[in-house]
């Protein structure tokens, strides 16, 4: 879904609106899995492993169902859904790169970008200190759970300060080959993920072929072991004159 999100960013003069509605899919799909949804709207919370549900990680394939990749990170306690919507939009506007200037360069600052996308998408108000409280429950639970533990953890003030990267120098045909390159760029993640699903039932498919051996084994020696057995080789008698009546049934 970052593909769409990145061809968005790549078209001059974008608007929020626009914008908005390349995260809608990602958006709409993440609040399908809120919970506890009672209380204030925006302190809804979601399952711990959710965590990394950026739009980088979640991919449409061609029958249109969506799929969550690269879930290697969960968290304990299950954080509020806003904190995992804002701390995911900050992370896919910092892979961006440089990106087309917005409508009448409205936009300068990452922070300003992602309270007016949470509250475009999300239909709320919430301002700078509910931006700082979510990116603060964040910060918790992701010390919690280690996944960049050594790093400094940058605060709600930094963010906001950061600034977004474009330049109106470059020609249209620029944005129009990075939009191919990022498309392309996608499609490979849709054919890693498929090669790992194949990978995995190529396994299941051998471990089960082992198991098939394993049973064919142990019935062969199963079989040499009657075969070898004395009483076996006692009713030997007994099975030849019964074979020879069956046969001279057959022949009347």
């Amino acid at each position: 879904m970052e593909s769409k999100i990145r061809k968005a960013f790549l078209i001059p003069n974008w608007t929020i609106e626009e914008i908005s509605q390349a995260f809608s899919d990602w958006y709409l799909w993440l609040e399908s899995h809120k919970v506890e949804k009672e209380g204030e709207v925006w302190r809804g919370k979601i399952p711990g492993s959710f965590w990394d549900a950026t739009p980088a990680n979640v991919i449409v394939d061609s029958n249109g169902e969506i799929h969550f990749i690269d879930r290697e990170w969960r968290t304990k306690e299950d954080p509020l859904f806003f904190a995992v919507f804002v701390r995911s939009v900050y992370v896919t506007l910092t892979r961006l790169g440089t990106i087309a200037p917005s409508n009448g360069d409205k936009y300068c600052t990452i922070g300003q970008l992602v309270k007016d996308l949470v509250n475009n998408l999300a239909g709320t108000n919430l301002n700078n200190d509910d931006l700082r409280d979510l990116w603060d429950n964040y910060n918790v639970l992701d010390s919690d759970l280690g996944e960049i533990s050594g790093r400094r953890k940058i605060t709600w003030d930094e963010v906001s300060a950061q600034r977004l990267r474009y330049s109106p120098r470059f020609p249209s045909e620029w944005f129009e080959y990075l939009g191919k390159l990022t498309a392309l760029s996608e499609e490979n993640i849709k054919l890693q993920s498929h090669a790992r699903s194949y990978t995995s039932e190529i396994e299941k498919l051998h471990s089960e072929i082992g198991r098939l051996n394993s049973e064919i084994e142990l019935l062969n020696r199963n079989y040499s072991s009657i075969l070898q057995s004395s009483s076996w080789q006692v009713t030997k008698p007994i099975r030849k004159l019964v074979n020879l009546i069956k046969q001279k049934k057959i022949k009347r």
